[in-house]
């Protein structure tokens, strides 16, 4: 027989006092208490926390009139909430401000105002411990207080052969003598109504001797304008240095542009960077410190499409010397006679005002990797791809050597200050006739047709000849046949005495032109020139400046 099944229960009514239906409203109860306690601040938390707050000065080294920053170093720390300072011993509740819309949580503790002993306020080390109201003060803290400026010995060079171009190097070192020290050396240009800056790369080193820490910089800057004496300029700001220490403290030093390029002895600070009076760094700190650093750089940009912003080609020449050449930044971009910065194996090297460069201290047994930088119209810098120096032009025989050039020089009767002091020179028959609104000068005695004016900028060796080239296809004066002069016929322009102004030329031709290139080279890497400042001739290094005077 099959078992009957039991009829089901009738639906009984609701007892709410039944312990299992007290059970079920317990555990509702605990769910808004969880979502309570999930979207609870953070530091409500704390009370199941056993973490200490733990605070660091954001700075390390301060001048004592700026005040000491304080940051949060954990979460127990990042409370909105002023902060009691206990600063060499004194105590001072509250005087921690907190400092609004910080991340992480940071405070000021200001000493103006305060009426603390002279020790406190001086410079060296000094001793802080801070902590909430009602809780315990940190551990002890240190910053370090220095209000003294940087100390520099620095000197402006010319370079030999080189007119246009500056050597700049120095010393700057931190009264503070502190391995925690640094120091950011900065130059600016005033060009073309332009403020040009750049950071310079300084090497630190320690002198084992007298254990004083000091940093070395040196740069070479090329390619500087030429400003005559009766331009406002001439006397304006032109040139400033600036050094500034991990506190703030500041050396600042600015010249005109007469000072800038005045020949001779250009120095400025004191004599000697040992003789200062400094704290000496204990031995056992003194092999720490003797390693090179690098300021940080702005960060490079790149242009949308990927491609280097500028075009970087690399050319051995003779020796250990390699020329650089590049291409500027966009149109949109591009700022007025921009300021290039070369770097060689990522270390700065120099700055250049035009489009080409001449290294002449690559190392002759390693590569040398280039790269150039620029700054846009919208503050941005960018960079170049990298290069290394590519091979040279092979030697050849239509180079004029220094011997070559005497000989001729003396069998033309050329006057030349230095290989023919005795030679008489040409006896001009000089026409000036105007073509096309441009003036000429036709010398009678030669047979040739000169550019009165010559080229308004000066120029590198390359830009020279693409400047033959342009006025060619301009048809300069109503001719397309102009070309650079060669070594004779440059030569045969040159006066025995000072004619025009200083210079050793007629004064049929303009006196702005001081020097100008020949078509002649004197090795893979430098070309001749005619210097009519100086009476005579030498060979310049391609990369550098001259001045062209078209002939025919």
């Amino acid at each position: 027989m099959s078992k009957k099944k039991k009829p089901l229960a009738e639906a009984q009514p609701e007892n709410k006092n039944s312990p299992h239906q007290r059970r079920f409203e317990w555990w509702k109860l605990l769910l808004p208490m969880g979502l309570t306690l999930l979207l609870a601040r953070p530091w409500e938390w704390r009370v199941f926390e056993s973490e200490t707050p733990a605070f660091a000065p954001l700075k390390p080294i301060v001048r004592p009139d700026s005040g000491i920053v304080f940051i949060a170093r954990n979460g127990a720390a990042d409370r909105s909430q002023d902060l009691d300072v206990e600063f060499d011993s004194l105590l001072f509740a509250g005087a921690g401000r907190l400092l609004r819309n910080t991340e992480p949580q940071q405070w000021l503790f200001s000493l103006a105002g305060r009426d603390l002993p002279e020790a406190s306020l001086r410079d060296g080390s000094h001793s802080l411990r801070v902590g909430f109201a009602g809780d315990a003060l940190c551990a002890p803290l240190v910053v370090k207080f220095s209000s003294q400026g940087p100390v520099v010995q620095a000197a402006i060079e010319a370079v030999p052969g080189r007119p246009e171009d500056r050597q700049f190097r120095g010393l700057v070192a931190s009264k503070l003598q502190d391995e925690e020290d640094t120091l950011k050396v900065e130059v600016a240009f005033h060009n073309e109504g332009r403020l040009q800056q750049a950071s310079l790369p300084v090497k630190r080193v320690t002198d084992l001797e007298t254990g004083v820490t000091y940093f070395e910089f040196e740069t070479t800057i090329q390619g500087l304008p030429k400003i005559a004496p009766e331009d406002t300029r001439y006397g304006a700001p032109f040139f400033a240095f600036r050094v500034t220490d991990a506190a703030g403290n500041r050396y600042y030093h600015q010249q005109s542009y007469a000072q800038f390029m005045a020949p001779g002895d250009n120095r400025f600070g004191v004599n000697s960077i040992a003789d200062i009076e400094v704290k000496r760094l204990p031995p056992d700190l003194r092999q720490r410190t003797t390693v090179a650093i690098r300021l940080v750089p702005k960060p490079i940009t790149q242009l949308a499409n990927g491609s280097p912003a500028l075009v970087l080609k690399v050319e051995s020449m003779l020796g250990n010397l390699n020329q650089l050449d590049w291409t500027d930044l966009p149109p949109p971009l591009r700022s007025p006679q921009p300021l290039t910065f070369i770097y060689r194996n990522e270390e700065q090297v120099a700055i250049a005002f035009g489009n080409q460069y001449v290294d002449e201290k690559a190392p002759a047994n390693a590569a040398a990797i280039y790269r150039v930088e620029q700054e846009g119209r919208d503050g941005q810098v960018y960079s170049s791809n990298s290069a290394q120096a590519g091979p040279g032009k092979e030697p050849s025989d239509d180079f004029l050597s220094v011997e070559e050039a005497q000989r001729m020089i003396i069998a033309q009767g050329f006057y030349d200050r230095f290989l023919n002091p005795k030679g008489e020179g040409v006896r001009h028959q000089y026409d000036v006739i105007e073509r096309d609104g441009e003036k000429l000068v036709i010398d009678r005695a030669t047979n040739l047709t000169w550019q009165q004016s010559a080229s308004s900028n000066y120029m590198t060796f390359e830009k020279a000849r693409a400047y033959v080239a342009e006025m060619n296809a301009k048809g300069f004066a109503g001719y397309r046949d102009w070309r650079l002069p060669t070594l004779e016929e440059g030569m045969s322009l040159m006066e025995r005495g000072k004619k025009n102004g200083d210079l050793y030329i007629a004064p049929v031709f303009d006196s702005k032109q001081r020097w100008i290139w020949t078509s002649d080279k004197q090795a893979p890497g430098a070309a001749w020139v005619v210097l009519f400042n100086d009476g005579g001739c030498g060979h310049n290094v391609v990369g550098n400046s001259g001045c062209v005077r078209l002939v025919r």
